[in-house]
């Protein structure tokens, strides 16, 4: 039975990786240029120390989101121009906001957020699974990409891989 549940979630982090991959053209990286200020990376440097609390704000908030399993709370969180990756979050929730992403979501503060490998300007919350089956282990994990936008903190990247 835990074979099956493991293969499942394999497969399934497979395919949304698959349908990652074919909105890739969708997410903007900086080099881009925006269309609007609205989609513009501020820095906390160039609004002032408020700024950084207002984030740290938008984050508790997220993870009260997170906790009590508030799905639409979450989605809030997404960039506003991004409808794939709004659709790929509501699709997977249950999946993605599991049990271990609860509990590592609890225990961090907006400052613990890593800067992304991906971009520079992201701060990347990340889980990790680990599995073993007639002796092979498998390794899986789920990303969830923010950035620091004018309307506050927001979600603009996810992956799954294993």
């Amino acid at each position: 039975m835990a074979i099956l549940k493991i293969m499942k979630t394999i497969l399934f982090f497979g395919l949304l990786t698959l349908a990652f991959i074919s909105c890739e053209g969708d997410v903007k990286t900086p080099n881009e240029t925006s269309e609007s200020a609205s989609d513009e990376v501020l820095s906390k440097d160039s609004l002032g120390d408020e700024t950084g609390d207002i984030y740290a704000q938008d984050w508790e908030q997220f993870k009260q989101a997170v906790i009590y399993k508030d799905k639409d709370a979450v989605l809030f969180f997404v960039a506003k121009n991004d409808q794939s990756l709004r659709d790929i979050l509501e699709l997977s929730y249950d999946y993605i906001f599991d049990d271990q992403m609860i509990e590592n979501i609890e225990e961090m503060n907006y400052q613990d957020l890593p800067v992304s490998n991906e971009n520079s300007s992201w701060r990347e919350l990340s889980t990790y699974y680990f599995g073993e089956v007639d002796g092979e282990i498998y390794e899986s994990g789920t990303f969830l990409y923010f950035e620091e936008r004018p309307e506050g903190l927001r979600i603009v990247n996810y992956l799954a891989a294993g």
